[in-house]
């Protein structure tokens, strides 16, 4: 006869976001953007103030997993997503950009 019981269903949420490491942001690569837009200043605070912004929601439904690709200075992301209650787990590739 068979089983009436349902196994329970465990989800996780996950957000992924490519970041665009600094060394691939080129004007050569992205022609229609500025370059006050494709320095890495501009970008980070950008970045994080999308995550802490309640207009923007990426974190309203508090992804369990947040995965951010191309990033190139783990310290900065680390403090902004430690102030949303999240912890960094840095997996750095193992080859290196050759751009020019």
């Amino acid at each position: 006869e068979p089983s009436t019981t349902v196994a329970a269903v465990s989800r996780i949420s996950v957000l992924s976001w490519n970041i665009l490491a600094d060394v691939l942001c080129k004007p050569i690569y992205f022609p229609y953007a500025s370059e006050a837009n494709l320095k890495y200043e501009s970008r980070i605070s950008r970045i994080e103030a999308a995550l802490a912004n309640p207009a923007v929601n990426y974190l309203e439904h508090n992804p369990d997993l947040l995965c951010l690709q191309e990033v190139d200075d783990r310290s900065e992301f680390q403090r902004a997503l430690e102030k949303h209650g999240y912890e960094l787990l840095y997996i750095p590739k193992r080859f290196c950009y050759n751009a020019q």
